[in-house]
């Protein structure tokens, strides 16, 4: 088996953090069309998820455009939004959001090099200030651990950016097919059986309670690629963690080093 006693450690702590009593983001405005944030994902972002920061900083009015569209989600509360509708927003919110302040703040060398960039309440939803970290649980907790990968915390180590916004129209789809392009990055999952060793992202290790909850034998043999996917079913594999690269996932910077979460 897997380590199911030392994989579970800490599980109580992480849910805590995670899965309070209050959702964070209590109110939402009523969903709007996402197709101009779609426009600059397919104009900057390329195939392996990685952003022409530089690029679309210079352009005063792509970054115009992104400003106008992170103004639409503080628009007032509508008392009729779905669920779908909440992650979908939320998603594409987290991923803009944070785009934003790496431009602001262009060139950096990581997210982590601003500072409270993930928790300094900042970001306007439903006329109330919210941070990243708010955004995100809130995110997890109404739509469960496939939303781990669609949310992109601009390091190379985060799930690849995909280039299309997220809708309640396709969502489950969407989520499915951003998990099986997760699990296919060579350099994000590391599946040797041979050694019977799983070699998984931080995610896996930080967000536990989430993964657990699903039962991680199934998460991954349901979207891992499929020569690995009988095996993992079976779930006789050791879990080891990658370390994690927080350089910016800049299409125009190499690729730099390891490290943890402050």
């Amino acid at each position: 088996m897997i380590g199911r006693r030392a994989f579970l450690l800490g599980v109580l702590a992480i849910a805590a953090s995670v899965s309070g009593a209050e959702t964070p983001v209590a109110a939402f405005p009523a969903p709007f069309d996402s197709a101009p944030w779609g426009e600059l994902l397919a104009r900057y972002v390329d195939d392996r998820g990685l952003v022409a920061y530089a690029r679309w900083k210079d352009d005063a009015a792509d970054r115009g455009k992104l400003s106008r569209y992170l103004a639409r989600f503080g628009a007032p509360a509508s008392g009729a939004v779905t669920d779908d509708e909440k992650v979908a927003m939320l998603t594409n919110a987290y991923n803009a959001f944070i785009i934003a302040a790496v431009l602001e703040r262009y060139p950096v060398d990581g997210i982590r090099s601003i500072p409270g960039a993930f928790t300094e309440k900042t970001h306007g939803i439903a006329g109330a200030l919210h941070s990243l970290d708010e955004i995100e649980h809130t995110a997890v907790r109404l739509g469960g651990y496939r939303v781990h990968a669609t949310l992109v915390c601009a390091s190379r180590s985060c799930p690849p950016l995909d280039r299309r916004p997220f809708s309640p129209r396709d969502l489950a789809a969407h989520e499915e097919e951003r998990m099986r392009s997760w699990m296919a990055r060579s350099d994000l999952y590391r599946f040797e059986p041979a050694r019977n060793t799983v070699f998984l992202p931080r995610y896996f290790d930080w967000y536990r309670a989430d993964f657990e909850k699903a039962g991680v034998e199934k998460v991954l043999s349901a979207y891992a690629p499929g020569a690995f996917r009988e095996w993992l079913a079976r779930g006789a594999f050791r879990v080891e963690f990658l370390d994690y690269d927080w350089t910016l996932n800049d299409r125009d910077r190499p690729k730099g080093g390891a490290g943890r979460p402050e």
